[in-house]
């Protein structure tokens, strides 16, 4: 399976890099020399604009620099680990440019830090008959009870219902309330 999505994965890169502009002025005027050399310089400086330019107010320049040199290094390494799984022989020279000694495939995978995928706030959808008419932002452990009171004084719904009476309400915490008017 994984080789299928490596493949369509590839495919997809040759065909993004390769393929002509579609536009008939376009393929008139360039050739196709000229056409890879456009997309060569734009994957160029695609590549380039990838490099973590993130600076907040005065920051020293040597501080920086060896900041942005380890975070390289390491995105660097966690990319070496992911890629080995689908290109091992790229894999391993990149690891090896890295200065690691033991092979790629000993590595360990990647950890993942839980407290920076939780969420502060999620979109709760609320419907009246079926129709979306409203969208709360919530916290993910909001109440059902809670939740059923703030939709049914959401503005949109509000306006929807008027003067008709509720039959049923339906919570889905913390994503769904959905609202059947009589």
């Amino acid at each position: 399976m994984s080789v299928i999505a490596c493949g369509l994965l590839l495919i997809g890169i040759f065909v993004y890099v390769f393929y002509p502009e579609r536009t008939v002025e376009a393929q008139v005027q360039k050739t196709r020399l000229d056409f890879l050399r456009e997309r060569k310089e734009m994957l160029y400086d695609n590549l380039r604009d990838l490099n973590f330019e993130y600076r907040a107010g005065k920051y020293p320049e040597e501080d920086y620099a060896a900041q942005r040199a380890a975070m390289e290094n390491e995105a660097a390494e966690v990319l070496a680990v992911l890629v080995s799984l689908f290109a091992p022989y790229t894999a391993e020279e990149s690891w090896q440019l890295l200065g690691h000694k033991p092979s790629v495939a000993r590595a360990t995978w990647p950890a993942v830090d839980q407290a920076l995928l939780t969420q502060e706030k999620v979109t709760c959808v609320v419907q009246v008959n079926g129709k979306v008419r409203d969208k709360l932002e919530v916290s993910p452990q909001i109440g059902e009870d809670e939740l059923r009171e703030l939709a049914l004084v959401a503005p949109g719904v509000v306006r929807t219902l008027g003067d008709q009476q509720v039959s049923r309400v339906i919570v889905r915490a913390p994503k769904l309330v959905s609202i059947v008017a009589a």
